[in-house]
């Protein structure tokens, strides 16, 4: 199941494991946005949290949610080399086209590759954003513990005892889980899907960098999945 690496792309242009699930898509409920009033995102790399999930991330912040991001390291050791769109003020400027102009984002710059090993920083990172101040309709977005990235399920391991912890809401992303993910490897009973609308899809596409090899813009997924 482990993922060899993480393309982020893959995250922003997958709507279904493998584009053959229509008949489980027709019976995934919608994920209840409207239960949010604010959101922590956990991103574990660089732009992995926008590829994934930035549609509703656009969509939160457009119906007034308070959207404060915790960045646990600055760059992926496999794909900063080839590329490089990690600097503070293009992601930065990224949220701002994903229509999210007053993100906060703290950032742990912890050593990619070696979460694993840091999961008390991690506890207490997160613990000290969501913590002092729980109110029902504060959700989580965090990777999901299964999504095949070391890093993503030490970050997702985290996340699921915070927030159990704090009675919170947590909504899992998948991001590496597309490069091996099969239909019957999702638990479906706790897949939610949100349809991307032509607006939000514009503002995702406009603030996730194009990848390699792909010309003009439009070319984000329609919907994203996720696990509750």
């Amino acid at each position: 199941m482990q993922a060899v690496g993480c393309d982020v792309w893959e995250a922003a242009t997958a709507s279904s494991p493998d584009r053959s699930c229509a008949e489980e898509l027709i019976r995934v409920a919608p994920l209840p946005t409207h239960l949010c009033r604010d959101l922590v995102v956990i991103t574990t790399h660089p732009y992995e949290a926008m590829c994934a999930a930035g549609g509703l991330i656009s969509h939160l912040a457009m119906q007034g949610a308070d959207v404060e991001v915790l960045a646990v390291t600055d760059g992926d050791g496999a794909a900063a080399p080839r590329h490089p769109f990690w600097r503070r003020s293009q992601i930065l400027a990224a949220y701002r086209r994903l229509g999210v102009p007053e993100v906060r984002r703290h950032r742990l710059q912890l050593e990619a590759g070696k979460l694993s090993d840091a999961q008390p920083d991690l506890i207490a990172a997160l613990s000290e954003l969501v913590g002092h101040d729980c109110y029902p309709g504060l959700w989580c977005l965090a990777p999901w513990r299964r999504d095949g990235h070391p890093d993503h399920d030490a970050v997702g391991l985290v996340a699921e005892a915070v927030c159990h912890s704090y009675n919170l809401r947590l909504v899992r992303y998948l991001c590496a889980a597309w490069e091996w993910l099969r239909p019957e490897d999702l638990p479906w009973r706790r897949v939610r899907q949100f349809t991307l609308s032509d607006n939000v899809r514009a503002r995702k596409d406009a603030a996730v960098p194009l990848p390699p090899g792909v010309p003009g813009r439009e070319w984000v997924a329609d919907r994203e999945l996720f696990l509750v």
